[in-house]
This record gives C-alpha cells, structure tokens and sequence, in this order.
C-alpha cells in the first residue's frame, strides 16, 4: 500500500513515543484513517484519507484530523429529525443511478447524504443489468467518533463538553472492573443531562445555526423516545469511553444490540426504552446471544438495561 511506502518512517519515529510496536501503530492508523472505496468495479480497494495521514505523520497523534475541518450540520440535524434514521448499523442501500440525481436536501436519502457528505463509503456492490446497487458503511474510527460526538453534543449538550471525558474514562474503569453497577452510575450521570421534556435547548440552536426555512426547531428535540434513540447513544458513549462497542452482533437467533469484548470478560447488551431491565435480560437468554461466546474462555455479563424517561435500570447475570 503507498502508506507502506511513503510512511514507514515515520511509523518507526513515532511507534516508541507511543509505547507501540510498529505493527501496532500500522494497525492503529488503518482503523483510524482507512477504509474509504470509491469504485464500484474494486469495492475492495480502500484508501486512506490522504489529509488525516499527513496531519498524522506531522505530529504523530491520532486526531480527527478531516472531520475537523467541518461539521456535518446538516447530516446530523437529518438523522435527528427522523426516529427511524437514528439505527445501528448505520448502512443502507444505494444504487448508482440515484447518485446521479442532483443533491436536493428536502428528498435526498439519509444514506445519500452520507454517501455523498463522505461520512459513508462504499461497502459491498451488486452489479444489475441497469447498474449497480451497493451498500455503504461508516468507513473507519475518525468518521465514527465524528458522528458520535455530533450526536452526544445533541442530547447532552454542553455537559458532554465540560465532563464527558472524565466520565468515559470511570465508565471504562468500572467496566473493566466488573463493576456494573459502578459503569450504571456514571451513565446515569450522562442520562441526567438529558432534558425529560419537549425542549429545544438554545445552546444547541447557537452550535448548530440551522436555517430555519430548511429544518425547524423541532429537530433540536433530545428526548430518547425510542430504543433506536437510547441504543446509539448508549454506542457513541461507549464508543468515546473506548469500550470498541459491536452494535447489533449477529447470532443465531438475531442481534444482540451490542457486545463489548474486553480482555478479562465479555459484555452482552440487551436495551429497552419504556419497558422492564428483566425483559431485556430474558430476550439475551431466549435468543441465545451468548452462546457464540461461550468458548472464548472468559467471563460473560449479561446485562439488560432499561431506560424510562431519565432513568436507567439494569439487570446482570454473570456466566463463567
């Protein structure tokens, strides 16, 4: 790959200032800043953002570096405004014909809108005797932590800013501790920000400045009114505690909404919004999430957590 051409030495300089190998680091830049496909003939090919990688070579710390260089205003209000929009995985199918349609943000596709604001890349293709139809994908970590601080700064608003770090960082202390009654008191404190009534909060409104003849106020509402609204959340703060979340984990019997696997245990999560932690917990042991893990040899928690209005509950199991 050119990055094996052009960068290798900077990957030796800056590996031992960052107490990793160099394959370690090699890896490390491929999940941050690889991951984009442009051609639907070579949906494997993937390249790296060239911009990221030279920001990176400078000064040898992984940022997101191109999602700073602007905001996914429009993306983000888009997503918000839709209950359905807000689901994980965040892929969806396209075909190549409607790409060619001119860019138009009353009809556009959320999928679309990714696609073509470059939050979304290309993931598997099919070629139709029209054309083609494929699906995209978030491509790699830096447009993922984008899109989940995005949408963190939505529901929490300033707090996120002001605490968010220090609490993602107990949050994955307490987690790595087995301690899930510890990890359910610091997510509370992020869920206590949340406003219980129908508020568009002007702090929101002064980040964002939507124009008001394209979007209305409403799409500033933060209530988590549905489990897609609770699931990504609960993703992007596990995401930013890197806690490296797996959202809807296949299994034989379905999804699991989200697996963390960390190296001393193994997490399974089972969330409701507006219904019981125990029901949550049931559907683990009914569709048998837990069962592909079951030979890795670890400890397995299964947890189920409910929210209703502003508060969380949860119920654990531990399997050994």
């Amino acid at each position: 790959e050119e990055v094996d051409k052009y960068f290798p030495g900077y990957i030796e300089q800056w590996a031992p200032k960052r107490n990793c190998t160099p394959a370690e680091l090699r890896e490390r830049l491929r999940r941050m800043y690889n991951g984009y496909a442009f051609c639907l003939d070579l949906p494997a090919l993937r390249v790296y953002v060239p911009y990221s990688m030279s920001r990176w070579a400078y000064g040898g710390t992984l940022e997101g570096y191109w999602a700073a260089t602007g905001t996914p205003t429009i993306l983000i209000n888009r997503m918000r405004k839709n209950n359905e929009m807000l689901s994980l995985p965040m892929k969806y199918m396209l075909t190549d014909s409607a790409l060619k349609l001119p860019l138009d943000l009353a009809t556009i596709s959320i999928g679309s809108l990714m696609y073509r604001t470059g939050y979304a890349t290309i993931d598997t293709v099919e070629q139709l005797a029209t054309g083609y139809e494929f699906t995209t994908r978030i491509p790699n970590d830096e447009v993922t932590k984008a899109i989940s601080d995005m949408l963190l700064i939505i529901f929490f608003q300033q707090r996120i800013v002001d605490c968010g770090q220090e609490r993602a960082s107990r949050l994955r202390k307490a987690f790595d501790a087995h301690n899930v009654v510890g990890a359910l008191a610091v997510l509370q404190e992020f869920f206590n920000d949340v406003p219980s009534e129908h508020q568009p909060p002007a702090t929101i409104k002064k980040m964002f400045a939507v124009k008001k003849n394209i979007y209305s106020d409403e799409v500033f509402d933060p209530i988590i009114a549905t489990e897609s609204h609770l699931h990504v959340i609960l993703h992007a703060l596990f995401f930013m505690a890197d806690l490296a979340p797996h959202s809807e984990t296949p299994t034989a019997l379905g999804f699991a909404d989200m697996v963390v696997v960390r190296k001393s245990c193994i997490y399974i999560f089972e969330f409701k919004c507006g219904k019981t932690a125990k029901s949550a917990l049931k559907q683990i042991h009914d569709r048998g999430y837990a069962e592909r893990y079951a030979m890795m040899g670890k400890p397995l928690f299964l947890v189920g957590l409910a929210y209703n209005k502003t508060k969380l509950s949860q119920v654990m199991e531990q399997v050994v």
